[in-house]
């Protein structure tokens, strides 16, 4: 698709009768958005053009670096990872300057399973848990700097943990989804944390698979504290149902940012 961006005409004070100069930009994205450079994606998304050039469940390959720096040596199950979009203009941007215009999430779960945190506790919420910790700093490493450049930090709600339905705002880069914003309601979680996204409003997307799809059915957490239960956070089922699990499990991790 191109986009004329910018088109301006100048005429010469000096003779009304002269020719007009004109200054076009013109601006090409792909249609597919696997095809589409992260400094396209984020460009399109400045400009309010996001969904007029894709879709929601429109997927994005990215590969990850190791843990411990460098690159991927070959792209495998394990550093792979297909994104789809979850929506469009749904978080506010963490600068204040609007909507993010679009949100991605992994369509199915990273390889290795991970602990909320490493003993039974919701207290500091997922702020203070050992998965944001990984996320923000771990993962984020892991992008290709193209892809880190094009995240915007935006303001997410969770509850403070420990039973509290007192509602935090925490800008973030990554983040999980909560129970709302992947079920519609919060019926394990404190109410406010969120609303829920285009793409998990069809249930089977919220059935997930390990190893970005090659492995098994496994359960995934959600950022959403238990309210009922100071041990707990909540998850998703295997079979895609909304319950709670105690912090210390080890479940797999479905993650998003905003572009």
């Amino acid at each position: 698709m191109i986009i004329i961006n910018d088109c301006s005409l100048t005429p010469n004070p000096a003779n009304i009768n002269s020719a007009v100069s004109a200054k076009v930009a013109v601006i090409e994205f792909p249609s597919v958005l696997n095809q589409a450079s992260w400094a396209q994606i984020a460009q399109a998304s400045e400009l309010g053009i996001a969904s007029s050039l894709w879709s929601v469940g429109d997927e994005k390959t990215i590969y990850l670096a190791p843990e411990d720096g460098g690159l991927p040596e070959k792209p495998d199950d394990y550093n792979t990872l297909t994104l789809v979009i979850m929506g469009f203009n749904h978080d506010d941007k963490a600068d204040g300057s609007g909507k993010a215009g679009i949100t991605f999430g992994t369509k199915n779960l990273m390889a290795y399973t991970r602990k909320m945190n490493s003993s039974n506790t919701s207290a500091g919420g997922f702020t203070g848990s050992a998965m944001y910790t990984y996320l923000q700093n771990t993962l984020f490493s892991q992008f290709d700097p193209g892809l880190q450049s094009a995240i915007k930090p935006v303001l997410k709600k969770t509850s403070a943990g420990n039973q509290s339905t007192t509602i935090n705002t925490n800008a973030m880069k990554l983040f999980l989804f909560s129970e709302i914003e992947i079920f519609g309601e919060a019926g394990h979680s404190a109410s406010g944390e969120g609303s829920q996204y285009s793409y998990f409003v069809t249930a089977a997307n919220r059935v997930k698979y390990l190893t970005n799809g090659a492995g098994s059915a496994s359960a995934w957490w959600e950022r959403s504290p238990y309210v009922d239960r100071n041990a707990r956070f909540c998850y998703v089922r295997s079979s895609g149902d909304a319950y709670y699990y105690y912090a210390s499990g080890s479940w797999g991790v479905c993650f998003g940012f905003c572009v």
